[in-house]
């Protein structure tokens, strides 16, 4: 498998926050391994770097006249950079790590609380801002590794991230002479990171004129339609680097929840209308989803309608669009190619009382809304058009303003390969948890990456007071097993 041999921005990457966020993989070691390990993990990096030199390139906005303003371009190191990953050893309570080893963290299910970003995670604390792609940082516990991978998010989506780390995983076991067997990620042919549907797509004043009054477009993209209409000279432009993820929401609690296959299938049959309804299929996410939505907003509003600021309540459902576009866009391709799918419902109908028809009403409108713009081709690349003309990139307001009250934004990494074929050979081998560093995405719910055993985690983040209800939510309690905070 070989990531494209080189990269170039487009439009769908110039509208995402741009963010430099972590992922942490959890690995048992012992301490007398810990040499090797860090051996293999930079030896694996290295030859990432050499074969994919835009890899340890930096990001920066490009201020030529001749590209839109906020316009991204990437300066790619000749010779190929020679990064060096951090290290951490956090084995006393001296170094601020005071959890334990690592078959306690493993007991404890791996909490998103004990995963201080200033420890484990610098760049993403708010402490640092960075213009490169690429970094990485090995933290000692004991007994353990919790390796730390940085990307930045206005380079790849989920599924691109996870192709960096399936690559980085294949160079670590060929640093070490291992012939692996081939994944499906070796049936993708090999890319120059080049494609029509993402860096040709057309663009002119026209163009924007004819498309910047379509909500639909802007809400698609992730972007407040009416404000990024109205350019303020006095706006805030986003920074030349890649600023850290946000930091923790002051009185936010996150908790790992987890979905067995067994409860999947429960919930999904349990959501899926009756027979004879003249209706068609739900996904087993338009299920999780439902359900998620339906429970943190019975827990955020706690019933209450009476002084309801607005009516209905929108929830986003992240959509990977490599195969909607025109021409589809290879799975090797790493760039963002993702859409937000917004279904609004009443907040009454929420509320309702548990029934299994609320439940079925909700994945059906999420499922619908889905498939319609699946369906639509020429609704995605107006909206890809649209993304290509917006005069200004420097200066985006995204959609999301009540996330935190009415509204829920998702995530799904479900069908991601961060576990699936991810190996970095000896001692390290497969990750037992993936993981991300507290606070990180505060607020958002995200789908994890289904575990080898089935198992789909959702990381679900409420106010202390909300989080108490949510507990107490039968409904939701009937499918989710708490795992940790």
């Amino acid at each position: 498998m070989k990531l494209p041999t080189s990269y170039k921005f487009g439009p769908l990457d110039e509208v995402i926050p741009p963010l430099y966020h972590a992922i942490i993989y959890g690995f048992p070691c012992q301490d007398s391994q810990r040499e090797r390990a860090f051996e293999v993990l930079q030896g694996g990096f290295t030859r990432l770097l050499q074969s994919c030199p835009y890899m340890g390139g930096d990001i920066v906005r490009d201020d030529s006249p001749d590209v839109r303003p906020g316009s991204l371009t990437l300066v790619v190191p000749d010779p190929p950079a020679d990064l060096k990953l951090a290290v951490a050893h956090l084995s006393s309570p001296e170094s601020g790590w005071t959890h334990g080893s690592y078959d306690e963290v493993r007991k404890a299910g791996m909490p998103l609380s004990w995963l201080d970003p200033k420890l484990v995670a610098p760049y993403t604390a708010g402490t640092a801002s960075t213009t490169k792609v690429l970094m990485g940082q090995v933290n000692w516990i004991p007994g353990g590794c919790l390796f730390t991978m940085y990307i930045a998010h206005a380079m790849t989506d989920a599924w691109g991230g996870a192709m960096v780390v399936q690559y980085w995983a294949q160079q670590c076991r060929e640093y070490q002479g291992i012939t692996t067997k081939p994944t499906m990620l070796d049936t993708f042919p090999e890319s120059d990171g080049h494609h029509v549907s993402l860096h040709q797509i057309p663009s002119s004043p026209e163009t924007f004129e004819r498309l910047k009054s379509r909500p639909e477009l802007w809400k698609l993209l992730g972007l407040h339609p009416e404000k990024n209409l109205t350019v303020k000279e006095d706006a805030i432009r986003l920074p030349t680097t890649i600023p850290a993820a946000a930091v923790a929401i002051p009185g936010m609690r996150t908790c790992v929840f987890a979905f067995t296959p067994e409860a999947c299938a429960r919930l999904k049959a349990d959501a899926t209308p009756a027979a004879g309804d003249g209706v068609g299929w739900i996904s087993t996410q338009d299920a999780l989803v439902a359900l998620i939505w339906r429970s943190v907003m019975r827990a955020r509003l706690s019933g209450n309608t009476a002084n309801l600021a607005r009516p209905n309540s929108i929830v986003s459902v992240a959509i990977e669009g490599r195969s909607l576009c025109q021409p589809k866009v290879p799975y090797s391709i790493i760039n963002n190619v993702v859409y937000c799918c917004m279904t609004e419902m009443p907040v009454a109908t929420l509320l309702e009382s548990t029934r299994p028809t609320t439940l079925s009403k909700l994945a059906l409108a999420i499922r619908g809304n889905i498939e319609a713009f699946k369906k639509d081709a020429v609704l995605v690349q107006d909206t890809n058009q649209l993304a290509a003309s917006i005069p200004d990139v420097g200066q985006l307001a995204i959609a999301f303003e009540d996330f935190l009250g009415h509204d829920l934004i998702t995530t799904s990494w479900i069908d991601a390969p961060f576990y699936r074929g991810v190996d970095f050979g000896p001692p390290l081998g497969k990750p037992e948890f993936m993981r991300l560093p507290k606070g990180q995405f505060g607020g958002i719910c995200s789908l994890q990456p289904k575990r080898a055993d089935g198992v789909i985690e959702a990381f679900i983040s409420l106010k202390d007071d909300e989080m108490k209800r949510f507990f107490a939510d039968d409904e939701f309690m009937k499918y989710a097993t708490f795992v940790c905070y």
